[in-house]
């Protein structure tokens, strides 16, 4: 049972888009690397079915002049399901 925990504990470090970070109240601002709260973020864009949360303006500005850059590639591999 311990591997499995440590698995969910080093995929949730290393990132992608699984049902955790779509239910978690805070993420990290992909720009400035700033722990933001969902529901305060200043700016949120969508890239590929990803969500990305903003402290600031200018880190969303940052994010759209160049997407690709800040782009997890890990949100991909999973398929996203509405519940």
């Amino acid at each position: 049972m311990l591997p499995s925990v440590l698995l969910v504990i080093v995929s949730s470090v290393i990132g992608g888009c699984t049902l955790n970070d779509r239910l978690a109240e805070s993420v990290r601002d992909p720009v400035c690397g700033k722990v933001v709260e969902k529901k305060e973020a200043v700016a949120e864009r969508e890239l590929l079915r990803k969500a990305y949360y903003f402290d600031s303006e200018d880190c969303a500005r940052k994010f759209d002049a160049h997407p690709a850059r800040y782009y997890d590639p890990a949100s991909g591999m999973y398929p996203v399901y509405d519940y």
